[in-house]
C-alpha cells in the first residue's frame, strides 16, 4: 500500500527528444560533458514536494524585503540506487551519502555537469540530476559550517547557501531540503571507449596530420663569369710619376768593398842549390 502510494505522490514522465525542454537540457549538459549518450530524461512530478519549495521560496521572498530570490537549475550526480528515495523525499545529505564537505555539511550541486559526473557511482547507466535550486543570498563555505553564517554576526540573518568562489560560483551548497527540487532525472551512459579512461570531457582531441615536409633543395653551385663580362675598371687614383721616384736604400757598400781583394799568390819555390865542381881542401 505505501509503494502505490509513493507511485501517487511522485511520477516520472520522458521528455520526447524532439521537445524544446529535452533540447535544452542536452545542450545544458553537454556543454562540458563529451563522449556520452542521453538515453533519458524525464520531469519529475512531486507535489508535495513542489509545494514546500514554493513556500519556502516566499519565506525567502519576505526575508529579503520582497525582493526575487536567486534561482538556479543545478547538477547532482549521484548513485542510482539512491534516484528513488530522492525522486520521494528530495535531497538529504544524511540519507543519501556524502560526496564532501570542503564548503560544509549540506547537499553539493554543480552549474557543469561534468563536476557532478565524478559523484554518479560505476554503473553502466549513470544518474544525474537537475534541481531547480533556491540559492539566494550566499557566501563563501568551510568545512565546519551546518549551516549558512550570519551576515552581521546575529541570531537572525543568515546567507542562504554556501559557494566555492563568490565572485564565480561553480559549487553550491544547501542546508535546508525545501530549497531544492528535484525537477528532472538525466540518464545517460558512455558511447567514447576513453571516456572510462580520463574521464569526462577530457578525451584527449586527435593530433592533426601535419603535412610531409618537401625535401631541401641543393644548392646551386656557382658558375664560371662568362667571356661578356667586361674586366674591372682600373682604380681611379693613379700615383703621378712625379710624386713618386723610387730612392735608393739608406746604406750601400763603397765600390772599394764591393768585391773582395785578390788573395795574394803563393811564392815560387826557391832553386835547389847546384853542387859545386870545385874541391877546395882546407
Amino acid at each position: 500500500m505505501a509503494a502505490f502510494v509513493d507511485l501517487l505522490l511522485s511520477q516520472r514522465v520522458p521528455l520526447l527528444r524532439s521537445s524544446d525542454g529535452f533540447k535544452e537540457l542536452e545542450t545544458l549538459f553537454c556543454q562540458t560533458m563529451r563522449g556520452f549518450d542521453i538515453v533519458k530524461i524525464e520531469r519529475i512530478q512531486n507535489k508535495p514536494l513542489w509545494d514546500f519549495f514554493q513556500f519556502q521560496k516566499t519565506q525567502m521572498k519576505n526575508s529579503n524585503n520582497g525582493r526575487n530570490v536567486t534561482e538556479k537549475l543545478l547538477f547532482h550526480g549521484t548513485d542510482s540506487k539512491y534516484v528513488d528515495v530522492i525522486c520521494y523525499t528530495n535531497f538529504d545529505w544524511r540519507v543519501c551519502g556524502v560526496n564532501g564537505t570542503v564548503f560544509g555539511e549540506g547537499s553539493y550541486f554543480a552549474r557543469d555537469a561534468k563536476y557532478s559526473h565524478s559523484y554518479t557511482g560505476v554503473s553502466d547507466v549513470k544518474s544525474m540530476f537537475i534541481s531547480r535550486v533556491l540559492v539566494g543570498s550566499y557566501t563563501k563555505g568551510h568545512s565546519s559550517y551546518r549551516r549558512p553564517p550570519s551576515k552581521d554576526s546575529g541570531d537572525i540573518n543568515f546567507f542562504d547557501s554556501c559557494v566555492d568562489d563568490v565572485t564565480d560560483p561553480s559549487i553550491f551548497v544547501v542546508f535546508e531540503k525545501h530549497q531544492i527540487y528535484p525537477e528532472y532525472l538525466l540518464q545517460y551512459k558512455t558511447t567514447h571507449p576513453l571516456v572510462s579512461m580520463y574521464g569526462a570531457a577530457a578525451v584527449p582531441a586527435p593530433k592533426p596530420v601535419l603535412a610531409p615536409k618537401p625535401a631541401p633543395r641543393p644548392a646551386p653551385q656557382p658558375t664560371a663569369p662568362s667571356a661578356s663580362v667586361s674586366p674591372p675598371s682600373p682604380p681611379s687614383y693613379r700615383p703621378s710619376t712625379s710624386s713618386y721616384r723610387a730612392t735608393p736604400p739608406f746604406y750601400q757598400p763603397s765600390p772599394r768593398f764591393a768585391q773582395p781583394s785578390p788573395s795574394p799568390s803563393p811564392p815560387p819555390p826557391s832553386p835547389k842549390p847546384k853542387k859545386n865542381d870545385t874541391c877546395a881542401i882546407a
